[in-house]
């Protein structure tokens, strides 16, 4: 495991492709051009790749947009110096027979760490609520859904706004437990203005339908 640089590029693409083609629902992943990594990379983003025998097969790919309107900070009514303290998880991407083997887990305790040391205190990123892998695993990492935003002005374009504390060293409890279906936007959003937050993915029948558990953290 290493950290890629302007030189890996062109493996990471191939390493795109390949795990867009292995999704079934094509929509769950906007593909990235040569461009967008560059940009990424000249912003700051830390990019960590696995190997294997020289081949990559799974990598992690952050941003670190500072002041640039696309911080997704600013829809969280972040300060200025919050959202200097900001980074965005970008693209988990894992080589179909490599996963299962807890390299999500292990990129991200790492990448964190790289940007705690950095000074950063604010971990972001957005997920289709759709999306049920991805979700489960932003959730499972500490992230919590703290808003849920149309992109682009297209109003079928909803994303689950999440953020974490990357130095938080207690564990946060959780209390007016709700269940809702992953489907059903206007209930999330109400129980966001009223002071919830989601914190779990459970996955009872199939993926495309599952629930969000949405609580109040306890102060």
């Amino acid at each position: 495991m290493r950290a890629l640089s302007y030189d890996d590029i062109e493996a990471l693409l191939v390493l795109q492709k390949e795990v867009y083609q292995s999704i079934e629902n094509k929509k769950l992943y906007q593909m990235r051009k040569k461009e967008e990594f560059i940009e990424y990379l000249n912003n700051g983003g830390l990019f960590l790749g696995v190997f294997v025998k020289n081949q990559l097969i799974a990598a992690r790919i952050t941003d670190v947009p500072g002041l640039q309107t696309h911080n997704y900070g600013y829809l969280l009514n972040y300060s200025k110096e919050d959202l200097l303290k900001s980074i965005h998880f970008k693209i988990i991407l894992v080589r179909p027979k490599y996963r299962g083997n807890g390299l999500q887990i292990r990129t991200m305790g790492l990448i964190e760490k790289m940007f705690i040391h950095k000074g950063y205190q604010y971990g972001l990123c957005r997920i289709s609520p759709d999306n049920y892998y991805s979700l489960a695993n932003a959730l499972h990492f500490g992230l919590e859904i703290k808003a849920i935003k149309a992109f682009k002005n297209q109003e079928k374009y909803i994303r689950c706004i999440l953020s974490k504390d990357l130095d938080a060293l207690q564990p946060i409890t959780y209390q007016n437990i709700a269940y809702v279906d992953n489907n059903n936007i206007k209930r999330q959003q109400k129980l966001i203005e009223a002071g919830y937050v989601g914190f779990k993915a459970k996955n009872f029948n199939l993926i495309d339908n599952f629930t969000i558990v949405y609580g109040k953290t306890e102060h």
